[in-house]
């Protein structure tokens, strides 16, 4: 029960919000399927780039590294979001 909550839990912190954020602001013309599969594939490539960088870096993965990665990954993401919705949505 609690692997399936874990599972539950990181399936989108790895494989959706990380490319849906990037998506909605690098392609905001595609539809709704094409931001779908680019922003899983632009999830898996992030957050795997993130954690290969930080395995050469520290010289092994361990679980906390782990977690702080994909939680620093998504909230740089988010705030990238964030910034460039601000500065979309201003009256010029």
């Amino acid at each position: 029960m609690y692997t399936l909550l874990r599972l539950t839990i990181a399936i989108p912190f790895l494989f959706i919000l990380p490319g849906f954020f990037l998506t909605k602001i690098l392609f905001p013309s595609l539809d709704r399927i094409e931001k779908s599969t680019l922003s899983v594939l632009l999830s898996m490539v992030i957050v795997y780039v993130s954690l290969f960088a930080v395995e050469k870096i520290l010289g092994k993965l361990t679980s906390f590294n782990t977690t702080l990665t994909i939680v620093i990954v998504n909230l740089l993401c988010v705030t990238i979001f964030v910034i460039a919705h601000r500065k979309q949505s201003k009256p010029s």
